[in-house]
């Protein structure tokens, strides 16, 4: 019998409820706003809150407890801590839930998990690959479209 089990499990082992945490702050941080069941939106709340609060700490230790919960995203770790200054008066509350209608396939709840202030969505940029890669260049043009590669196959007949 499970006695004293605190907080809710969404029928997940305790890593995939923490990567699915992971994932809901990341989409938070990143877009401003998510939509998401209400049960899922309350269990990432505290979770954010402890986060926000850790990041307002702003010492290297911070830095890194929150680097660790987030599963080494610098990316994110780095938006939590300047959401930090923005929120540095805030003592709490850092999300609001917002309910939507229900969901077309399933008729499930759903709300809206988002920042009480405003940000601008980040733009998540792909590091660009080396350049040289022969197998990376054919890949590229493979892409290009029909007539860039009549147009290419033409000037390369013309010159030689």
């Amino acid at each position: 019998m499970k006695k004293k089990v605190f907080g809710r499990h969404f029928s997940r082992s305790s890593s995939s409820r923490r990567g699915l945490f992971r994932s809901l702050v990341r989409a938070v941080v990143i877009n401003g706003a998510i939509k998401t069941t209400p049960a899922k939106a309350k269990a990432v709340m505290p979770f954010f809150d402890k986060l926000m609060t850790e990041a307002k700490k702003a010492t290297v230790a911070s830095r890194r407890n929150v680097l660790a919960k987030l599963g080494n995203d610098k990316l994110i770790t780095g938006k939590i801590f300047d959401l930090a200054l923005i929120f540095k008066e805030q003592r709490g509350g850092y999300l609001k839930i917002t309910p939507l209608p229900a969901r077309v396939g399933d008729n499930a709840l759903m709300m809206r998990l988002e920042l009480t202030k405003k940000i601008e969505p980040v733009v998540v940029k792909k590091p660009e690959k080396k350049a040289g890669n022969k197998a990376a260049e054919s890949k590229a043009e493979s892409k290009k479209s029909l007539g860039e590669k009549v147009k290419s196959v033409i000037s390369r007949r013309k010159n030689n």
